[in-house]
């Protein structure tokens, strides 16, 4: 029997292909059974190889929209199919992982630009626009001792508040504005004697040129009273060593939170992939150390690990978008905002009694032991996960 092969020239004219093109042997499905080649030719048009790669780096298919919804809305249920065997049906879970994590990193400097924006524009307009415009109309009813044109210079400046684009052009405006009142209130002949409840605020009449030391911030790695570093298990000599490096990196640190805070951040959370890479299998023995006798193999504990951080990723992701999308529109109220509100609220905590369930369905332990278990792995979670900040915090500021 003659056997016709799909090649480009006869890609129209399709016909099944009953032998394996690499080896010959009969075929009885879509990969051979003697050699595992596909039954499918991999020359094909460039877009459908494009599809094919993301497909098998991320899994595009239904495989995707069958796994999403279980794992967020029914906790331990793809960890238990995944035990079961069932694994084909579902996104394995460290490409699950990856996936989700790349997307949610990504996405963190993002959110941090554009909260920073946000904030700066709501923050001038909805609370110190008003207290602006109130101060400049008490020193234009002092005709005599107030220059006009000082009065038309401020609400120019206001002006300019308002119609600011930019956090830069706001900051600015903001800035002179705040000079222009602090050089006029700085008399106090001039300064209007206003009732307690029209006062303007502190920000408006305080001065701008405040001490250098107020609110600066300051980091430490010392672990002794006198602030310095000293490890009991290195002799005295390494913990100079360690102490002249230590000190290096907390005037560098210090330097950067008082001075290029956002640039810091950043940098540390670039780290923070590879870090809570790191930090996946260190949990999974934690989990390991509290379920030792559950039979459990430790790639069983690994696989809860990678499912628990997929959904929280996702859903701290989804609660930075809703939270993004309550600023752009600038609600002050309403019942969009109070529904939007009540999500973010509902979803912050279903993160937790989804871990909960989530530790009691895959151990299948009582409540009380699942309780005090899940309350006593939290606490060492949360010290590991302030270890890892620290580090990328660390590890960003070298870098910079």
């Amino acid at each position: 029997m003659e056997t016709k092969h799909l090649t480009p020239s006869t890609s129209q004219n399709k016909t099944a292909i009953t032998q394996c093109e690499n080896c010959n042997q009969p075929l009885s499905g879509p990969y051979c059974a003697q050699c595992g080649q596909a039954e499918q030719s991999s020359i094909r048009y460039f877009w459908l190889v494009i599809l094919h790669l993301l497909d098998d780096i991320f899994s595009f298919d239904s495989r995707a929209s069958r796994t999403l919804l279980p794992l967020i809305f029914k906790p331990g249920f793809l960890t238990l199919q995944y035990f079961a065997g069932k694994r084909v049906y579902y996104v394995p879970p460290l490409r699950l992982y990856l996936f989700i994590s790349i997307v949610f990193f990504l996405s963190l400097k993002f959110f941090n630009q554009s909260s920073e924006i946000i904030d700066n524009k709501k923050s001038i307009t909805q609370e110190q626009i008003s207290e602006f415009r109130k101060e400049i109309n008490l020193l234009a009813l002092q005709e005599e001792q107030v220059n006009p044109q000082q009065i038309d210079k401020l609400k120019d400046y206001l002006n300019k508040l308002e119609a600011g684009d930019t956090p830069d052009q706001l900051n600015l405006a903001k800035d002179v504005l705040l000079e222009e009142l602090a050089t006029i209130n700085a008399n106090d002949s001039i300064k209007p004697q206003a009732p307690p409840s029209e006062q303007p605020s502190d920000l408006l009449t305080a001065p701008t040129n405040q001490s250098a030391n107020d609110g600066k911030l300051e980091f430490s790695l010392g672990n002794a009273a006198d602030g310095s570093l000293s490890l009991p298990f290195l002799s005295e000599q390494e913990n100079e060593k360690l102490n002249e490096k230590s000190e290096l990196i907390e005037s560098k640190i210090t330097k950067l939170l008082n001075e290029d805070r956002k640039k810091l951040l950043q940098a540390a959370i670039s780290k923070l992939p590879q870090l809570m890479f790191i930090l996946l299998p260190i949990f999974a023995l934690l989990l390991k150390v509290m379920y030792l006798f559950s039979n459990r193999l430790y790639m069983e504990h690994l696989t809860v690990a990678l499912h628990s951080h997929a959904f929280i990723f996702f859903t701290v992701l989804m609660i930075e978008l809703i939270s993004v999308f309550q600023d752009v529109l600038s609600l002050s109220g309403g019942l969009i905002n109070d529904s939007l509100q009540f999500i973010i609220t509902l979803a912050m905590a279903w993160i937790p009694i989804y871990l909960f369930i989530m530790q009691k369905r895959v151990y299948q332990q009582g409540y009380v032991l699942t309780s005090i278990k899940f309350f006593l792995i939290g606490l060492l979670y949360i010290f590991l996960i302030a270890i890892t900040a620290i580090i990328a915090l660390i590890w960003g500021a070298v870098e910079i």
